[in-house]
């Protein structure tokens, strides 16, 4: 099962337009990118490239295409030619370019690479927090913690009230075995922090450091002030992390009543449904939250849980049909894979 962070991390930069006159076919695939419809976008690379339109932002547009495919071996090779038509001076182009490079080479396990590309950048601007997050991230992942330790406290030294970073950086850490060390970038936030951490923020590091009483006050109260998602999400977390699994539930439903079309919301729900053993209940949560308009990240995220429902009401057929149309759909993803071979046995 899966469960999408209340600030999840994505590949860094934003789409850049500018593409200009004369490049109406890549402006729109940039656009179908943004939607989520990565084959219509790289239909739409193809046209741009027999109208003749800026081949550099082609292919950079065809290597993001590629990325939410997940083929990331291939879209290494659109940004590296693309990165190879540069100027001598790098633009904010080719900033953006190399971070999906670095990405890319991670994903593919030649993360000496993706470091490497990040050195470049540190070494061209010092202040740059980005970049040493994202080392630390390939570092953590290398078994190197000391390392990425070191990367997360200075890009937190840049930058040091970005609270989702920082708990990013908490929950890597934990992941990878590391939850003293990931503790200790909580507890620093906190010392920084003082009074000017909002009760959102500070509910959120309570809750991951495990005091979940402190967690619920504080999120309680920036609820009650504002109502939204995020406030939701992380409310509803606590709940369930303290085994309230019906107050989860029926916290979900009162606000889904007035945001109905909420899908992250819908997707906390089917989670706690299954907690609570009722995986109908959890499929139609993740069936309406299906049926909503979110986002591609979101879809893939409620798409894999549906696999999951159907295979704890014992409907293997169903979870086998879902579990192969969620691997045309994103064949670079290892668990579905891996939830697809299983289900084609039962």
């Amino acid at each position: 099962m899966r469960a999408l962070g209340v600030s999840a991390a994505l590949v860094f930069c934003v789409l850049i337009s500018g593409c200009g006159k004369g490049n109406e076919n890549t402006e729109a695939g940039m656009l179908a990118i943004s939607d989520g419809d990565y084959e219509t976008a790289l239909e739409l690379f193809s046209l741009a490239r027999e109208a003749g339109e800026d081949r550099r932002l082609i292919l950079r547009g065809e290597g993001i295409a590629r990325m939410g495919q997940s083929d990331y071996a291939s879209a290494v090779d659109s940004f590296s030619e693309a990165l190879r038509m540069n100027n001598i001076l790098p633009t904010d182009v080719d900033y953006d370019m190399n971070y999906y490079l670095a990405c890319c080479y991670h994903k593919i396990g030649e993360s000496d690479k993706a470091i490497s590309i990040y050195n470049t950048i540190i070494s061209l601007n010092r202040s740059d927090a980005d970049a040493y997050y994202e080392r630390g991230m390939v570092e953590l992942a290398q078994g190197n913690a000391d390392a990425a330790a070191a990367d997360f406290n200075k890009a937190l030294s840049i930058d040091d009230s970005d609270y989702d970073r920082g708990i990013d950086m908490y929950n890597a850490m934990a992941d990878a075995g590391f939850i003293e060390a990931g503790t200790t970038v909580l507890q620093g936030m906190l010392d920084r922090g003082g009074k000017s951490i909002t009760d959102y923020d500070l509910g959120r590091i309570y809750y991951c450091m495990g005091n979940y009483d402190q967690a619920r006050e504080s999120l309680e109260r920036a609820f009650n002030r504002n109502r939204t998602p995020e406030t939701v999400l992380a409310l509803g977390r606590v709940y369930m992390a303290n085994k309230d699994y019906a107050y989860a539930a029926s916290f979900y439903e009162s606000y889904l009543k007035d945001d109905p079309e909420c899908v992250p919301v819908w997707n906390e729900k089917g989670l706690c449904e299954l907690q609570r053993d009722n995986p109908r209940d959890a499929l139609s949560a993740f069936q309406s939250g299906i049926a909503s308009d979110g986002s591609e990240d979101m879809l893939q995220v409620l798409k894999f849980n549906e696999i999951c429902a159907y295979e704890r009401l014992g409907d293997f057929t169903a979870a086998r049909e879902r579990a192969a149309e969620y691997t045309g759909l994103w064949p670079g993803d290892e668990d579905g894979a891996r939830e697809y071979a299983f289900l084609s046995t039962r």
